[in-house]
């Protein structure tokens, strides 16, 4: 049998193992060089000499690579970085051939770049993995060390946590609760590392130790709750609460309102009041959020009665005093008075009773008055008085009752009324009312006078008057009280002088008198009667006025003659209406009146002289006059004067 020897780089190595051939040639031999759990050592050029007496001969070499499946030597650790700053993970492994390394960051490939840095040594397997300006949303996570080679895959994970200062995901919110329930307030929020969270009620700090309140942290959550037990009124207010950590600070603050049951107090049992005047039912109610407030009297709502405007609500903000006011207090509003305050936390009532007095009296008496026949009469008063009096009512003494023609009155007001239709002259006199209850009796009394308008009883006619003749226009008017006249000329009022044009009163006629008419009073004429009653104007009047033409009596003579020195006397009788005036002509020249020596005269008799003194040769001529007035004019005879001397 030959000897089989193996070389290892040409050391010669063992054990050998030679088996048994299994076939039944006993020339072949196996050697067999096993090595087992091979090791990096182990690596080389492998040859085996088979040597016996023939001689020695030599195998082909052959090279062996011992794999080793990647192992860490040293793993990435866990890293907290803050926000900004960078952070390095280093490995150290250890495989053959050399592994491929690869960084992960949350299952995602890392690739180098300005922020992202990867290093690898050969020599020591030594890797790195370097990132910069650390973002919290980008970089948090799980840095994952691949290393790979022919031999097999192994993986490493390592934390990446990013330094961040607190930040709200949910602030804190108002909240709004009824008395004696829990209160929680809740925020919601991230940091790393976890904050430190401090609560703080009106800006004091709220102990942890403090029974009433309970402190809960649900990091995995990232929620933070301040709970509050038993709420009360003095819980109402502001609450804050502060995150803190390395990497700053962050505050939420919301308010707490605690909804309050209405109280009612101050609310006295009984308030009295008299008639008349003001009642206040005043007490206090308190509640959170502020309670609506209702009176109510036999279960109605006063601001919805039918005198609703009688009653007022006040309420006074810093006292939360309520006061309902009743103005006009009357005999109905005595009785019992609810006060229902009510909020989202419930509603409560309270009662007090008000009492009514009131003395027997007239509030509002009788007043005299006055009332055209024809029309209503309306008498009234204002009895106030508890218990309610009875009324009756006189006139001229006598008791009237409820009729037809008076109607007699009570209203629920306390107003009483006394209503006479169509009054005539027998419904003047003395009224009176007189108002009994058990406190004894009370009277008003007033005068009631019935006019009547002016009445123009005559019928009114024209007048036809002569120039300078009396003229009278007479009307017989009636009316209670006696009427005024006002006389108009024209539709204008004008002036009465009481001399030539007169008014004269006769018991119910009235007269425009006009002594010495004139063409001036020529108009129409009226009339307007007046009194408290009303007035009346008269239709119209007219005043003619006529004239006539004038007419000579007493006329010149043919001739005159007169001697030289005497007077010159020329005498002319004229009648008209209105009395004529003269003009004296010599020849056809007027004779003037401020001519010396001469005298124009007129006498009461309508005698018309003309008188010239001392006549002269030069006055001797031929004289004429003419007569004339409104009516017209006539001319007198010529007369031929002659003056002659002695």
């Amino acid at each position: 049998m030959p000897t089989v020897k193996f070389f290892k780089d040409g050391n010669e190595i063992g054990p050998i193992t030679v088996e048994e051939s299994s076939t039944t040639d006993d020339s072949l031999t196996t050697a067999v060089l096993r090595i087992p759990h091979a090791a990096l050592t182990d690596q080389g050029e492998y040859q085996a000499s088979i040597e016996n007496s023939a001689g020695v001969v030599k195998t082909k070499k052959v090279k062996v690579t011992v794999q080793q499946t990647p192992t860490f030597l040293k793993t990435p650790e866990d890293a907290s970085v803050s926000q900004g700053k960078e952070v390095t993970y280093e490995a150290q492994i250890s495989a053959h051939p050399t592994a491929k390394v690869t960084w992960l960051l949350n299952g995602k490939s890392l690739t180098p770049n300005a922020d992202c840095a990867i290093a690898f040594d050969n020599t020591t397997q030594k890797a790195s993995l370097t990132l910069r300006k650390i973002d919290v949303a980008k970089h948090t996570g799980t840095i994952t060390c691949q290393v790979e080679n022919p031999a097999g895959k192994v993986t490493h994970d390592a934390k990446l946590s990013v330094f961040t200062q607190p930040k709200l995901l949910k602030p804190l919110q108002d909240e709004s609760i009824v008395e004696g329930q829990d209160a929680t307030l809740s925020i919601e929020a991230i940091g790393y590392p976890s904050p430190n969270i401090q609560w703080f009620f009106n800006d004091q700090l709220i102990s942890p130790t403090d029974q009433h309140y309970q402190i809960i942290t649900k990091e995995e959550e990232n929620l933070y709750e301040l709970k509050i037990k038993q709420t009360k009124s003095t819980d109402i207010g502001t609450y804050k609460v502060v995150l803190t950590n390395s990497e700053g600070e962050i505050t939420s603050q919301a308010n707490l309102n605690v909804q309050l049951a209405p109280i009612i107090s101050s609310l006295q049992p009984t308030i009295e009041g008299i008639q008349g005047q003001q009642v206040i039912i005043s007490c206090q109610v308190s509640g959170n959020p502020k309670p609506e407030i209702t009176f109510l009297k036999d279960k109605k709502d006063v601001t919805t009665l039918e005198d609703k405007n009688r009653f007022q609500i006040e309420y006074d903000e810093k006292t939360e005093e309520v006061r309902l006011i009743i103005s006009n207090v009357k005999d109905e509003d005595h009785g019992k008075y609810t006060i229902r305050a009510k909020n989202p936390v419930s509603t409560i009532e309270e009662q007090t009773t008000v009492m009514i007095a009131a003395q027997l009296a007239f509030t509002e008496g009788l007043q005299d008055t006055d009332v055209i026949s024809g029309q209503n009469l309306t008498l009234t008063c204002h009895c106030q008085g508890i218990p309610k009096p009875t009324v009756k009512w006189y006139q001229n003494e006598h008791e009237i009752k409820s009729t037809t023609k008076q109607k007699i009155e009570s209203k629920p007001d306390d107003v009483h009324i006394l209503t006479v239709n169509r009054a005539d002259l027998t419904d003047g006199g003395v009224f009176k009312v007189v108002a009994t209850n058990p406190q004894g009796s009370v009277t008003s009394t007033c005068n009631v006078t019935v006019l009547m308008k002016p009445k123009i009883e005559s019928k009114q006619q024209d007048i036809q008057a002569v120039i300078g003749e009396t003229a009278q226009f007479n009307a017989k008017i009636s009316g209670l009280p006696k009427p005024t006249i006002q006389w108009f000329k024209n539709g204008q009022p004008f002036d009465i002088d009481n001399e030539r044009i007169k008014t004269v009163e006769n018991d119910d006629v009235y007269s425009l008198v006009f002594e010495s008419t004139q063409t001036d009073d020529k108009a129409s004429y009226t009339f307007k009667a007046t009194n408290r009653a009303g007035d009346i104007e008269s239709p119209k009047m007219a005043l003619n006025v006529t004239t006539t033409q004038p007419k000579i009596r007493l006329d010149l003579q043919p001739t005159l003659n007169v001697t030289k020195n005497e007077s010159i006397v020329l005498t002319i009788q004229a009648d008209g209406k209105p009395k004529p005036h003269i003009q004296w002509f010599k020849g056809t020249e007027e004779i003037s009146r401020n001519q010396t020596g001469v005298k124009i005269i007129e006498e009461g008799d309508n005698t018309y002289k003309l008188i010239i003194e001392q006549a002269t040769e030069n006055d001797h001529g031929e004289y004429s006059a003419i007569i004339q007035n409104a009516a017209g004019q006539v001319k007198s005879k010529k007369t031929n004067v002659a003056v002659t001397s002695k």
